[in-house]
């Protein structure tokens, strides 16, 4: 009898641990979601005053919005500043242990979107980046400073994965649209460079659209720190057009065969 009452206890201390132990549960779920409901519905002013300090040298001004889905008029890093900034928080990628924003904003004039994440390992990425840059930003990189470039550069990026503040993997595509010399007013087509991260190596293979008044190909290798290295050629697809083949000498000096050989190399700025 003895026996049956003890082990009668025993059911009873079980079921009141298991009560406890799903009302600590519900307890800390119900906290978790009110946690989450400060966040989202916190003034994005009074955020960045309680992270200031930590997000330095950052600096926000004209917040608007909440720390959840927000806007800042100007955003200042060192000497860049980005206007129009707007984030929004995408609470999903939480379920696969990453913290990522959908990101908006404008830098010189020009419109870049992103998504920057953030893996509980301390890895930083970015994915589905669409920006453009005039054709002047490759006038120093081809060491062809003064000649006025003409056309669009536009960058869009599948994926950008840091290690170690360092480039661990890019892939995307540059296209220079409408590609030409201001002045002279000559137009040289369209060239397509693909960007792709095979192992431990990036690697960008630059190539003429078809029709394009100019061939072009080349290979482009960066480096985890940004560093890059260039060597291309450039020659003309119709041998009797004067105009570009003066054109093609702003580039260099043809060789053997009619081509103008290109090699650079330098530094990229990493945005960590």
């Amino acid at each position: 009898m003895k026996f049956f009452q003890f082990g009668g206890v025993q059911r009873g201390v079980v079921r009141a641990f298991a009560f406890i132990a799903r009302a600590w549960r519900y307890a800390a779920f119900v906290l978790l979601m009110y946690l989450a409901f400060l966040l989202v519905t916190m003034p994005a002013a009074r955020a960045y005053a309680l992270l200031k300090e930590r997000i330095a040298p950052l600096q926000l001004y004209e917040l608007e919005g909440t720390a959840w889905s927000g806007k800042a008029a100007l955003a200042v890093a060192g000497t860049q500043q980005f206007q129009a900034v707007a984030w929004h928080f995408r609470p999903w990628a939480l379920l696969l242990g990453h913290t990522e924003a959908a990101l908006d904003f404008v830098e010189a004039g020009r419109h870049t979107q992103a998504i920057a994440g953030r893996t509980l390992g301390g890895g930083i990425y970015l994915r589905d980046v669409e920006t453009r840059l005039p054709a002047t930003a490759l006038e120093n990189m081809l060491n062809i400073s003064g000649t006025g470039l003409d056309g669009t550069l536009n960058i869009t990026l599948a994926e950008v994965t840091f290690a170690d503040k360092k480039l661990s993997t890019v892939n995307g595509v540059l296209t220079w649209n409408n590609a030409g010399l201001v002045s002279p007013k000559t137009a040289l087509g369209n060239f397509v460079m693909t960007l792709e991260t095979s192992g431990q190596e990036i690697k960008g293979v630059l190539k003429d659209s078809p029709g394009s008044p100019l061939r072009a190909e080349g290979l482009l290798r960066l480096k985890p720190d940004g560093a890059y290295q260039f060597t291309g050629s450039l020659s003309l697809r119709d041998p009797g057009r004067p105009d570009l083949e003066q054109a093609l000498r702003f580039f260099g000096s043809p060789g053997p065969g009619g081509k103008v050989a290109i090699s650079t190399q330098g530094m990229m700025p990493l945005p960590l």
